[in-house]
């Protein structure tokens, strides 16, 4: 039922769930996103930034029942789901799809159920945007599907046609920094139109300036890591602080609240034997203030990492002036250089006599924080997700 109402010379179309306008000959509705959000320390910030400043759609937010707790207070708009295999077949949540004018997928730690769904759904997929955040494709990678039996590798490989099936005719994929890219053509073997847009924060947030805080301790206070998952190449760096540094006055501090519990424990295990007391796991996890906070205290960041990963990190350490060690066969590496940033290459730590491992110089320190300071992140979110969000809601195209 169309119900007309005349108020200032414009007509209001409602129209279920839609809210329509004519002004003259031009029909304009507001559009609807369904997001689809794997549940991570990520996803508050992402929900409020959509509500907030993406105000121009309507927005409903499907969140993975299990995993981070979530900061956001509006949950109007929030709905929850068990698994990603059955999400798509759920009576429940069949009006949210076909209502909406595109599906936007934020994290696609799915699994083939959902895949598999997908791609029998053709209409769905042509207005499914993914939105990739590293290691929901880097898992892909033949080295680490190699590390698998021979008949799950075979599995494997008719499961990898049905999902670049899914990433080739979709509406568009999207990742956190150009290089990402790169490494996904690699990965999959094939070239598509793709956009580049961060992990949004919400905009309440406290700015970075704001930890930029005197935190005077004794020794130096080394970060290791962002996760207990194997990528990020824990051991070779323990060894070298052990084999190098023992004797020197460090700590070293390793986030390990999440990722793979038998790898954790693993870690624990040898930076107990290695270092001793001056190992430190942190197992439990910090709001985003008491996290940054902790930051702001450390000296260096080492974040030996064999793909992309542990950005929010990164970018928080060189925002903060501290010295920061990435490997430089990641696509992160050519990102934060061709910004401006300098970092320190983690191969040559071992390498390093003290001074120089935690030597960092002023006006590289205060050219880092100049860098990080340029912009408001606020408005360099909204310049690349409002492009990305008005192209997703615009009819399918042909490729």
């Amino acid at each position: 039922q169309i119900v007309e109402i005349f108020e200032f010379g414009l007509i209001y179309l409602i129209v279920g769930q839609k809210d329509c306008t004519t002004a003259g000959r031009e029909l304009q509705c507001v559009k609807t996103i369904l997001h689809i959000i794997y549940r991570d320390k990520f996803t508050s910030g992402y929900i409020d930034f959509m509500n907030m400043r993406m105000n121009q759609y309507q927005h409903q937010f499907l969140v993975l029942k299990e995993g981070f707790p979530l900061e956001t207070e509006d949950a109007d708009n929030i709905f929850w789901f068990d698994s990603y295999s059955t999400l798509l077949s759920e009576e429940q949540y069949r009006g949210l799809f076909s209502q909406a004018d595109a599906v936007v997928v934020s994290g696609v730690f799915v699994d083939w159920g959902f895949f598999r769904k997908l791609s029998s759904s053709p209409a769905l997929l042509r207005k499914t945007v993914f939105h990739f955040w590293g290691g929901d494709f880097y898992r892909y990678r033949m080295d680490e599907i190699g590390r698998r039996s021979m008949k799950q590798v075979l599995k494997d490989r008719v499961k990898m046609h049905f999902i670049a099936y899914c990433f080739r005719n979709c509406r568009d994929i999207v990742f956190l920094i150009p290089g990402d890219y790169d490494a996904f053509r690699s990965v999959f073997g094939f070239s598509r139109s793709h956009s580049i847009a961060k992990m949004p924060g919400s905009p309440e947030q406290k700015r970075i300036q704001e930890f930029r805080t005197s935190n005077a301790h004794e020794g130096i206070r080394i970060i290791l890591g962002n996760s207990a998952t194997d990528s990020n190449c824990h051991e070779e760096i323990l060894r070298i602080l052990h084999d190098q540094y023992y004797d020197e006055a460090i700590e070293v501090y390793c986030p390990l609240s999440y990722g793979d519990e038998e790898y954790r424990n693993r870690i624990n295990r040898l930076g107990d034997e290695l270092l001793g007391e001056k190992y430190i796991p942190m197992t439990e996890y910090m709001d985003k203030n008491m996290y940054m906070e902790f930051l702001s205290g450390c000296d260096i960041g080492i974040f030996n990492n064999n793909r992309q990963q542990g950005m929010g990190n990164i970018k928080s350490l060189l925002a903060l002036g501290k010295k920061v060690y990435i490997r430089t066969d990641t696509s992160m590496w050519e990102h934060y250089n061709g910004r401006g940033y300098t970092l320190f290459p983690a191969e040559g730590i071992r390498n390093l006599p003290f001074d120089e491992f935690v030597g960092f110089p002023s006006d590289l320190r205060e050219n880092n924080m100049r860098i990080a300071d340029e912009g408001d992140p606020v408005e360099n979110s909204l310049n690349a997700w409002e492009p990305l969000l008005r192209k997703a809601v615009m009819p399918a195209l042909e490729k």
